[in-house]
């Protein structure tokens, strides 16, 4: 956030600023990327006390992290302390006891001043994310053991639930009932919303589903209309099937399309070519064909009446969950934070009369503005409790501020549909909506990109904004940065490298190693080579402090991946190879070689019977059994690796190395189990690494001090566990695993080298800024694992069963699970967009695409103009930009050793035969692997990349 804050010293505030600072009564701020959100609206909260004389406790202001919520804290207080205004010294008296922080730190505050009412033990204990899930999933196998133990009409329909949809295995069922348990409670009228659906899948008649299905088949015809009239030129096939569309309108319709379909209606030899953009139409009309009623069947009502059954058990488990799980937590004296929502709700609205209660209506009288930051990010729930807080009518008094196109957690069950809500009724008398569009972070240049990228990309229906003028990125305050301008021959400060999957150039297999990569591995290795390229090339990047340009630093390169897990270590050892030092942020913790060492030993330490973490552990640094050793223990006796082991040490097959190391092992191990009996779980470890010398070891690696650094982090937090309630080892690893799962990790502890290359996910960046930024893994499918599940659950169709006839091996999707999947297929490429749109505008003054892709499929992309339902059918980041690729440049051909340079972008086609020159003689430098056989290298790649030419310099 530099830019801002440099804006804000400066004093610089554009129109739009300005006009937001004055408005008042509700109004909206949408601030596209890098515009200076946080600068004015503490410069709106300063106007508020020195022009005003607003007392800072009259102001509420709510973010949604805490780290937002310091920052806010710091800004704000620097800003009292430098206002020349003798008003703004009062405020600063106030300040620690000022309403600014996170939403839940506010509703914490109101549950803890009326326990009394919610009958709350006064000394509460907020849970954080891993806590809950580790308390929900104890109380789910209670819950479920029960439904196992009795024979009741209930526990029994349980039962043949799970038979049905989980193959008589409960993990399915249970995700499902904790999935709609966490979604019902960011909802405003939670028990109302469960209640309801229990009601309407009680009913024996598909009355919503007859409702639905005369809708679906009016927005098929809708959307397929166009899209056969833009094909009609090239495939008379596609014409044919737009005349029926527009010809027929009952269920003759669906006949005559069918009939339209087979071989033998498609010219000869053209059949893969017609029909191909076609599959998907022929498709749908035959799933809607299926679903219409005729004299002897009625297949809806039958599918209807075959999952009502099931999907009223499941609602009724996640009511009788919500009981239990309340019960739990109010016995332990813990709330989560959705109990933190529900209860502020419930002291501050009345569901009986629909308005605020006297405990609200205090707080109005005592709030005089409401501001909230990052309101993109809002659920149903949050957006009630902030209502109510707020003033309505001539009295109106929020300030929302947030970007729907930067509205990225969808996992979290976040509802952008709130957001775009209020941007389009706050306008005229009911409030204000003024976006704020100049960007004080980027070059022109990069700008320039960004709009030609998302202008045919984001619309309406598909990343929730249409890219009009209103959402176009500025260049800001051109009279002071006239450096990152741009002149009258641009040069593009966005590089795009790709290269065609699965391609050998021709080139026979060497050495080093590259033919035995992965495709990432590959792209890794690419990136790396050319980060090495813009350092040796002294790449010159804009000093915003010195006011100056200078050569680049590997600090100032951060590379950006969706999914960083499983592939960190990947672009780890390529970039070691390289000689780029890399610092990871976060992510991929718990799978780091060095981690995942500890937590076998611990799997081993609580049960020893687990053959995979007794080999990972033989096979670790603790005891560095090699793989041929290993094959000689298993040798020795059948069943569990366990009884195997302990035979080893009197194998006389087995050389004395290995007996030794068998014996060292099964000495200690005995020792530790003990230990672990008598001595906290830290302290344990604590002797663990002590007796091993575990972690000064890892000082001699590749990266030595970030993998101590990840070992004293593990040992902190398994510190912290000691003083939980009901501590233990056993409870440790299921902690771990819950952590695991909502994919959270401890707080990163800081590394002593600076002065490297930064690693993160596109989420982690989110509100951050880098002078050089690399977008790599660029095509990673989307994951759309979710859509592809026994339930779909989606906000307007609920609870979406495929259908699995009695006495039937076979499924089938229901109307509401297809209505659902294309629903969420089209809201998962929304959030899709709106991360690429994140991961590009977090550039400052260099951007890198980095990704590979399908020769056949980039040249199969033709377009004058991209189509939502091309928009939609993207699997990768990729994908899109091959779209925006054609529809900007059709007479490109790319192919090997191609480059180019564009208006807005420099792109060049890389193949291997280039990585292995950029190798050296001999393919690369030896290596030394690790007792594991990682392959993490022991010795640096000297490699002088030759991948491209440097990037332009600046106009020095």
């Amino acid at each position: 956030m530099e830019s801002e804050i440099v804006s804000q010293k400066d004093n610089l505030l554009t129109p739009s600023q300005q006009r937001a600072i004055a408005a008042r009564g509700n109004v909206l701020v949408m601030a596209g990327a890098g515009a200076g959100k946080t600068h004015t609206l503490i410069a709106r909260c300063l106007a508020l006390i020195c022009e005003e004389n607003v007392s800072l406790d009259e102001i509420l202001i709510v973010t949604f992290t805490e780290a937002a919520a310091a920052e806010m804290k710091r800004r704000l207080r620097a800003a009292l302390e430098e206002s020349d205004d003798p008003r703004s010294a009062a405020p600063l008296a106030l300040f620690d006891a000022a309403p600014i922080g996170t939403l839940h730190s506010f509703c914490f505050k109101l549950v803890r001043e009326h326990f009394q009412q919610l009958g709350h033990d006064p000394e509460l204990t907020v849970l954080d994310e891993a806590q809950t899930l580790l308390l929900a999933n104890e109380t789910l196998e209670e819950q479920f053991n029960s439904h196992y133990e009795n024979d009741d009409d209930f526990s029994l329909a349980v039962q043949e639930t799970i038979r049905t949809y989980g193959g008589g295995r409960d993990e399915k069922i249970r995700a499902l009932v904790w999935r709609l348990h966490n979604h019902i409670q960011t909802r405003a009228d939670a028990e109302h919303w469960l209640s309801r659906q229990i009601e309407i899948f009680s009913n024996a008649e598909p009355v919503q589903w007859r409702q639905w299905l005369g809708e679906a088949i009016s927005d098929w015809r809708s959307e397929w209309q166009p899209a056969l009239e833009n094909l009609e030129g090239e495939n008379p096939k596609a014409a044919e099937c737009l005349e029926i569309l527009r010809k027929f309108r009952g269920p003759e319709l669906f006949h005559e399309i069918l009939a339209a379909d087979g071989r033998e209606n498609f010219p000869p030899k053209k059949f893969t070519s017609l029909r191909e953009p076609l599959k998907e139409f022929f498709a749908d009309a035959k799933f809607l064909n299926s679903l219409t009623a005729t004299k002897a069947a009625d297949p809806l009502a039958e599918d209807w009446n075959w999952i009502r059954g099931h999907v009223k058990t499941l609602l009724q488990l996640t009511a009788e969950f919500a009981g239990l799980f309340s019960t739990r937590k109010r016995s332990d004296g813990v709330l989560d934070f959705h109990d933190l929502e529900q209860f502020a709700l419930k002291l501050l609205w009345d569901y009986q009369t629909g308005r605020p209660t006297d405990i609200a209506k205090r707080w109005r009288e005592k709030l005089r503005f409401v501001f909230v930051d990052e309101y993109q990010d809002i659920n149903p729930a949050q957006d009630k409790i902030i209502g109510a807080l707020a003033r309505e009518g001539k009295e109106a008094n929020r300030f929302l501020v947030g970007d729907v196109k930067q509205s990225i957690y969808r996992f979290r069950l976040a509802d952008p549909g709130i957001f775009r809500n209020y941007a389009r009724s706050w306008r005229g008398e009911n409030g204000q909506t003024i976006p704020l569009t100049e960007n004080f972070r980027s070059r022109e240049s990069l700008l320039d990109f960004v709009n030609s990228l998302f202008e045919p990309l984001m619309r309406e229906e598909a990343g929730g904004v249409e890219y009009d003028e209103e959402a176009r990125l500025k260049f800001g305050s051109p009279g002071t940065r006239r450096q990152l301008t741009v002149t009258e021959s641009p040069p593009p400060r966005t590089e795009w490298l790709l290269r065609f999957k699965n391609n050998r150039a021709g080139q026979e297999s060497d050495d080093d190693g590259l033919d035995d990569l992965e495709e990432v591995e590959r792209e890794a290795r690419m990136l790396a080579l050319r980060l090495v390229d813009l350092r040796n090339s002294r790449h010159a990047i804009w000093d915003e402090e010195k006011k100056e340009f200078r050569a680049a630093e590997w600090r100032d390169m951060t590379v950006l991946l969706r999914a960083p897990k499983g592939k960190a270590e990947i672009f780890a050892r390529q970039f070691e190879r390289a000689g780029v030092p890399l610092l990871v942020q976060r992510g991929g913790f718990y799978e780091s070689s060095e981690i995942s060492d500890l937590l076998n030993l611990l799997q081993l330490v609580d049960n020893p019977l687990q053959d995979v973490p007794l080999i990972a552990a033989l096979r670790s640094p603790f005891v560095g059994c090699s793989l041929d050793e290993l094959a000689q223990i298993r040798l020795l006796q059948k069943g569990r690796f366990w009884f195997a082991l302990n035979r080893a040490p009197s194998a006389s097959a087995l050389p004395e190395e290995t007996r030794e190391k068998a014996k060292k092992f099964l000495e200690r191990f005995a020792r530790w189990r003990r230990i672990a009996r008598l001595i906290s779980l830290s302290g344990c470890l604590e002797e663990i690494l002590a007796e091993t010398h575990y972690d000064d070891w890892l000082l001699s690696r590749p990266r030595g001090a970030q993998r101590q650094g990840n070992v004293r982090r593990f040992l902190n937090f398994a510190g912290q566990f000691d003083q939980f309630q009901r501590q233990g080892l056993f409870r440790f690893l299921r902690f771990i695993k819950a952590q695991r799962e909502i994919e959270a990790e401890p707080d990163v502890a800081p590394v002593a080298e600076e002065n490297a290359v930064r690693l993160m996910s596109i989420h982690q960046s989110k509100g951050l800024e880098f002078p050089i930024v690399a977008l790599a893994d660029l095509s990673k499918n989307f994951n759309e694992q979710d859509l592809r599940g026994e339930f779909i659950f989606d906000e307007r169709f609920g609870l979406c069963p495929r259908v699995k006839p009695p006495d039937a091996g076979g499924r089938y999707p229901s109307l509401s699970y297809w209505l659902g999947r294309r629903n969420q297929r089209r809201e998962l490429r929304g959030e899709e967009l709106r991360l690429l749109y994140v991961a590009l505008t977090r550039a400052q003054d260099t951007l890198i695409l980095c990704g590979s892709i399908s020769e056949k499929k980039l040249a199969r992309v033709k377009s004058d103009a991209i189509s939502t339902r091309q928009m939609l059918s993207a699997r990768s980041y990729a994908d899109w930009l091959a779209l925006w690729f054609r529809l900007r440049h059709p007479e490109i051909v790319i192919e090997n050793g191609a480059q180019g340079e564009l208006p807005h972008l420099r792109w060049r086609l890389v193949d291997d035969g280039e990585l292995r020159s950029a190798a050296g003689p001999g393919g690369g430098p030896r290596e030394t692997t690790d007792p594991r056989g990682h392959g993490d290298p022991m010795e640096v790649f000297p490699g002088e990349s030759r991948i491209g030419s440097p990037l332009p310099d600046s106009e020095t």
